[in-house]
């Protein structure tokens, strides 16, 4: 009897700085859950934007190399997920590079997400299409969910 047993949707969360980066490889091997999708957001200089990028689970291409324009929007709505954008008069005002997001499940917090634990290596390689500034940076936060048992007044926290 494992007592009470619930399944919460988590968040873990990374910070990288991409001062005078052509390119980042970043490490993601602290992301230990049960993974729905990426979000990759941040801010860059002036006219820098990602170009591709490429997310890498024990070496190997998880879902081959992306572009920012492929999993804008249609994946957000692919995976069910409510996103709101700043637009003016029709024009997209969106502060920094927006929110990318990753899709590795069918939905979003389905049971066909991504043990992330069962991976020695996770890296996310991203490509800018020149250097970025100053004072430019990129975060990661990857969504999902872990289970939590409670049992003789103790909570387990089983993170995948």
């Amino acid at each position: 009897n494992k007592g009470v047993v619930q399944n919460p949707k988590i968040t873990q969360s990374l910070y990288f700085d991409a001062d005078n980066a052509g390119n980042l490889l970043l490490d993601l091997d602290d992301f230990n859950m049960y993974a729905s999708h990426i979000i990759i957001s941040g801010w860059l200089t002036s006219t820098v934007c990602i170009k591709d990028m490429n997310l890498e689970l024990n070496g190997y291409s998880y879902n081959k190399t992306m572009t920012p324009d492929v999993i804008d929007f249609s994946t957000k709505l692919y995976l069910g997920l409510n996103y709101n954008r700043y637009t003016f008069n029709g024009v997209d005002k969106e502060d920094g590079i927006g929110s990318l997001v990753i899709p590795l499940a069918s939905s979003a917090y389905s049971g066909s997400s991504v043990p992330l634990d069962r991976y020695n290596s996770i890296r996310l390689r991203i490509n800018f299409n020149t250097v970025a500034g100053p004072r430019s940076y990129i975060n990661v936060t990857c969504v999902g969910t872990t289970t939590v048992s409670y049992k003789n007044s103790t909570a387990n926290i089983d993170l995948f």
